[in-house]
C-alpha cells in the first residue's frame, strides 16, 4: 500500500481523532487515546501525530518487531502466499497456452483473487 506522511497526518487529525472522540463520548469514557503503529517512515513523528491538547497521541513500535507483535504476519499471510503460488503453478501447468509469459500477461486481478 502507498501512504504518504501528509495523508497519514491528515487522516490522524481529520478522521481518527474525531471518530475516536465521538466513540469515547458516546460511551462516557475519558477522551484520551493512544494509537499504536509500526515505524513506517510514512507515519511521521509523534509530534505530528499528537492532538493539540495532547490527549490523542501515538506510540511507535520498535523497528523489526512487526512479525513478533502481529501474529497475522507470522503465519496466515505466509500460508496465503504459499497457497497462491501453488495454485498459480497448477494453473500454469494445466494451461494450453504455449508461452508462460503470454499466459501471465493475460491474467488480471480477478484471476489472481480466484486462485486464492
Amino acid at each position: 500500500a502507498w501512504m504518504t506522511t501528509k495523508i497519514f497526518i491528515e487522516w490522524f487529525h481529520q478522521s481518527f481523532i474525531p471518530q475516536v472522540r465521538r466513540h469515547l463520548r458516546s460511551h462516557n469514557l475519558p477522551e484520551k487515546a493512544l494509537l499504536i503503529i509500526d515505524n513506517a517512515s510514512s507515519h511521521g513523528t509523534v509530534k505530528e501525530l499528537t492532538s493539540e491538547d495532547g490527549r490523542f497521541t501515538t506510540l511507535f513500535l520498535p523497528p523489526n518487531c512487526t512479525a513478533l507483535l502481529q501474529p497475522m504476519d507470522q503465519n496466515a499471510i505466509r500460508l496465503a502466499k504459499l497457497f497462491y503460488r501453488k495454485s498459480l503453478l497448477a494453473h500454469i501447468l494445466s494451461s494450453n497456452e504455449n508461452s508462460i509469459v503470454t499466459l501471465l500477461k493475460t491474467r488480471n486481478l480477478k484471476d489472481a483473487v480466484c486462485l486464492l
